[in-house]
């Protein structure tokens, strides 16, 4: 009955080389993973991390030129003009992409640039202006008519945005 089935048996299969390299790579791995060490693989992984940390602290620091509200870097000397009518509120909301200030009349303040170049450069109103010939016509007139004194420095900003910041901590506390 042996010699039957050796009539049957499966015939032996030749190794090719691309098999015979991937079997020895199995083999390989096989046996690195049974070698592995862990202290070793930490050990190399926390160098890598910490060249890693090296490289990130002496990167040079990229100052970017806008503040921490993301307006550009300048800024203006401005007094927005008290209204001549009582029911106007003490102060004008100007509004950039939703991000809002109320600017008081009256007093000069230092704004970034944006605010005098997007908002009160472009607020308009139409006024009923009598004509000498005896009929009306509509004209532009600004909202908030405002006086730009000047250029101001990053350092006058921030100065001033300190001095805004004491006043309203001032202001809440005398409420509460």
């Amino acid at each position: 009955m042996s010699q039957e089935n050796e009539k049957f048996a499966a015939p032996e299969v030749k190794e090719t080389p691309a098999e015979k390299i991937a079997r020895l790579r199995e083999k390989a791995e096989l046996q690195a993973a049974q070698e592995f060490n862990e202290d070793a693989v930490y050990a190399k992984l926390l160098a890598d991390a910490r060249e890693k940390q090296a490289a990130e602290l002496a990167r040079p620091k990229i100052d970017l030129p806008t503040d921490s509200s993301g307006f550009a870097k300048v800024y203006d000397f401005v007094e927005i003009f008290e209204s001549q009518d009582p029911q106007e509120r003490p102060f004008v909301p100007l509004s950039i992409g939703g991000f809002a200030i109320r600017v008081p009349r009256g007093k000069k303040v230092v704004l970034p640039h944006a605010f005098v170049e997007d908002c009160l450069a472009l607020a308009f109103e139409a006024r009923l202006v009598k004509l000498p010939s005896g009929g009306y016509t509509l004209r532009p007139n600004h909202r908030f008519p405002y006086r730009v004194y000047g250029s101001a420095t990053e350092d006058e900003y921030l100065k001033f945005m300190a001095e805004q910041r004491e006043q309203e901590a001032r202001e809440t506390a005398r409420v509460a």
